[in-house]
């Protein structure tokens, strides 16, 4: 009577044991690939060339001239003078 009991609770007890390990282990590769992105995996992904994009650009003058003139640093005239200004340097070269 108790032996038959027994092989039957380790039966279910090793299931959830493997069962638990294999949830670990598909946790650590899913926060392996949020932090870091798979190691094998190519590098070129467009949501991170738009991050890498984004980092290393120079701004470009005439958004630099808009946001100001939309932060009131700049009056229009000043700002249609500077923006002539940089056309200008466009053109000659």
């Amino acid at each position: 009577m108790w032996h038959d009991y027994a092989a039957h609770g380790w039966a279910w007890m090793g299931f959830m044991m493997l069962a638990s390990v294999l949830v670990i282990i598909a946790a650590a590769l899913w926060f392996v690939e949020l932090a870091a992105g798979w190691p094998w995996r190519d590098r070129d992904h467009p949501v991170r060339d738009e991050i890498r994009h984004l980092e290393h650009r120079a701004p470009d003058p005439f958004e630099v001239l808009d946001q100001r003139l939309a932060r009131g640093d700049l009056d229009p005239e000043e700002y249609r003078a500077r923006r002539r200004a940089l056309t200008d340097g466009r053109d000659a070269r």
